[in-house]
C-alpha cells in the first residue's frame, strides 16, 4: 500500500475460461454516458429470446460495432480483484480475448476519468505502446459528446472497455525482470512529463497524505472492531481470527511509536518537490510480462486509475515494495535488494535528490498507512470484500515488513 492508490488494492490476475486466457481486474471509477446508447443494436452472440443479453455484451455494445460483436462472447473471470468490482472479458472464439470492459471506481468524477485518459492517450502518441487506450464510445445521433471514453449502465455504475494486453505479471521476479519492469516505468514517466493537462482538481501528494495519516495515528492508534463483532455476515471464524491476529500483532509493534515526533521529522525531512503526471498505483500484478520472447521483456502496464500528479519516486517505491512484500524476506533496502533497476531509473530520469532515499522512505511510511488503512476499512467502515482470505495475506504480508520499516524510520 502507499499513498491514496494505496487505498485502491484492487487488480490480480488469473486464470479465465481457458487456461491460456488471462485477464485484468481493478477498481475504476464514475463519468458518464447512457448505457443503450439510443436503443443501439446489440450483436453479440444473441439468443432468440425476450431475455435480455447478458451485462458484458450490452456493455460492449457501447463500445463496438454489431458487425464485431457477432465474433465474441462475454465471460466473466472466475475470481474477482480484491474490490469484488465487476469485469468481463471479450473472447473471439478463434483469437482469443480481445477487450476487457471494467467497472470504474465510484469515487472519481468524470473530468478525472477523462484526464486519466487523456493521459493515456497521450502516452499512446509518445509511442509508448505497454499501456492499454481506452476504446471511446460509439457515436450516437442525439447524444452528447463524452468527456471521457466510458459508458453507464442501468444501475448508474460506469465502465470503460480496453484492448486485452497479452502476458502475466510476476510476483517472484528474477532481477533481470525487474530491470526490464523499471526500464519501462522509467521511459512512462519520461514520456507522462510532456503531459500538460491541467488536473480538474488538486490532491494531496502520497507524501503529505502519510505525514498526515501518521498524525492521525497518534490520536487513535489501529482501528479495532466494535466489541462483539464476529466479522461481516458469512464470514468464515477462522478467516476473522486471522485478521484480529494480525491486527493485534501490528498494534503490538507499533505501540511504542511516537507517531506524532515521527510526522514532524519526516515534515522537517522534506521531500523533492518536482511532480509530474505518474500512475499512482503501480503494483508488481499491474505490469505484464511477454514470455514468449528469448528475453522476457514488460508488455504491458496497466490499471491507469489512479494516476495524477506526485513524485514518480512513490511509482518505483510502490512497484519495488510490492515485489518485497512478496519475499521471504522483506527487510532489505529496495536499492540493495535491486541495484541494477535503481540505478538503470536514473540513468534514464536522472531524479533530484537522494533518490533510493527516498523511494525507501516511501515504502516504509507505506507499510505503516497500509495496515492502518487496511484496518481502517474493516474495522471502522465494517467494509466488506469478496476475498477476505487474499486480504488477510495481503495484511500478513505488510505484518512480516511492519519491524524493519518502523526500526529505518525511527532512525532517519
Amino acid at each position: 500500500a502507499s499513498d491514496d492508490a494505496l487505498f485502491s488494492d484492487v487488480v490480480d490476475f488469473v486464470t479465465a475460461v481457458p487456461d491460456f486466457l488471462r485477464w485484468v481486474g481493478a477498481d475504476w471509477t464514475q463519468a458518464g454516458r447512457s448505457l443503450w446508447a439510443g436503443g443501439m443494436v446489440l450483436g453479440m452472440a444473441t439468443q432468440q429470446s425476450n431475455q435480455p443479453p447478458p451485462e458484458g455484451e450490452q456493455l460492449a455494445a457501447c463500445f463496438l460495432p454489431a458487425a464485431e460483436l457477432r465474433h465474441l462472447t462475454a465471460h466473466q473471470p472466475p475470481v474477482a480483484g480484491l474490490s469484488g468490482s465487476r469485469v468481463w472479458l471479450l473472447v473471439n472464439k478463434q483469437s482469443g480475448p480481445l477487450y476487457v470492459l471494467k467497472q470504474l471506481p465510484a469515487a472519481v468524477p468524470p473530468t478525472q476519468i477523462a484526464w486519466t485518459h487523456g493521459l493515456a492517450c497521450h502516452l499512446t502518441a509518445a509511442g509508448l505502446k505497454q499501456v492499454p487506450l481506452p476504446l471511446p464510445p460509439l457515436a450516437v445521433a442525439g447524444d452528447e459528446q463524452p468527456i471521457g471514453h466510458f459508458a453507464v449502465d442501468a444501475a448508474g455504475q460506469y465502465w470503460q472497455c480496453l484492448p486485452y494486453f497479452a502476458g502475466e505479471p510476476i510476483a517472484d521476479p528474477q532481477p533481470e525482470d525487474v530491470l526490464a519492469a523499471v526500464t519501462c516505468l522509467a521511459e512512462l514517466h519520461q514520456a507522462a512529463a510532456g503531459f500538460r493537462t491541467a488536473m480538474p482538481f488538486t490532491r494531496q501528494t502520497g507524501w503529505r497524505l502519510r505525514i498526515s495519516q501518521l498524525g492521525r495515528l497518534r490520536r487513535e492508534r489501529l482501528a479495532r472492531p466494535p466489541a462483539g463483532l464476529a466479522g461481516p455476515a458469512g464470514t468464515p471464524s477462522g478467516a476473522w481470527q486471522r485478521l484480529l491476529r494480525v491486527r493485534g500483532e501490528a498494534a503490538t509493534c507499533m505501540a511504542p511509536v511516537d507517531f506524532q515526533n515521527l510526522a514532524t521529522r519526516l515534515d522537517c525531512r522534506g521531500f523533492p518537490s518536482v511532480v509530474q503526471p505518474v500512475l499512482r498505483d503501480c503494483w508488481w500484478s499491474h505490469v505484464l510480462f511477454d514470455h514468449t520472447k528469448q528475453r522476457r521483456t514488460a508488455s504491458g502496464i496497466i490499471d491507469l486509475d489512479a494516476a495524477g500528479i506526485d513524485t514518480p519516486a512513490v511509482d518505483l517505491a510502490r512497484l519495488l515494495g510490492s515485489w518485497q512484500l512478496e519475499a521471504a524476506d522483506p527487510s532489505p533496502l529496495l536499492a540493495a535488494r535491486w541495484p541494477q533497476a535503481v540505478e538503470r531509473y536514473r540513468e534514464i530520469c536522472q531524479p533530484a535528490g537522494d533518490f533510493p532515499a527516498d523511494i525507501q522512505v516511501l515504502h516504509d511510511t507505506a507499510v505503516i498507512c497500509g495496515l492502518d488503512r487496511w484496518c481502517h476499512w474493516l474495522f471502522s467502515e465494517c467494509r466488506v470484500f469478496p476475498d477476505l482470505d487474499r486480504v488477510t495475506a495481503r495484511m500478513e504480508a505488510l505484518l512480516r515488513a511492519l519491524p524493519a520499516a518502523i526500526d529505518r524510520l525511527q532512525r532517519l
